[in-house]
């Protein structure tokens, strides 16, 4: 999805790259520098974000060349249908009484 063994505009290839809960990074060699995009949900996207279905790309370093951008979103449109969005919800209010331990064990 990220270009990894594809023949990406100005000779770039892709240069390694991680995830870290909600954040996609990923790196490419292009001729002269290395350029980063970040992946993230659209819903926390920055203005200059390109979207996609599921995925706003935002370019984080470097100098991107001409049509790299345009080929990762056109690759991440491609493959995006198989990538699902999953997180753990948080409570918006602590429970009093966690951290609490009870006198007699739960019973199921």
């Amino acid at each position: 999805m990220l270009g990894r063994g594809a023949m990406l505009p100005d000779d770039c290839r892709f240069n390694g790259g991680g995830a870290d809960g909600p954040l996609i990074q990923a790196k490419y060699a292009c001729p002269g520098a290395e350029v980063a995009f970040e992946l993230v949900h659209p819903s926390v996207a920055t203005d200059e974000a390109t979207e996609t279905e599921q995925f706003a790309l935002t370019l984080t370093s470097g100098n991107a060349p001409e049509g790299l951008a345009d080929a990762l979103t056109w690759l991440i449109r491609s493959k995006e249908s198989t990538f699902e969005w999953a997180w753990n919800a948080v409570d918006e209010e602590p429970d009093p009484d966690a951290g609490e331990l009870d006198d007699e064990p739960a019973i199921p």
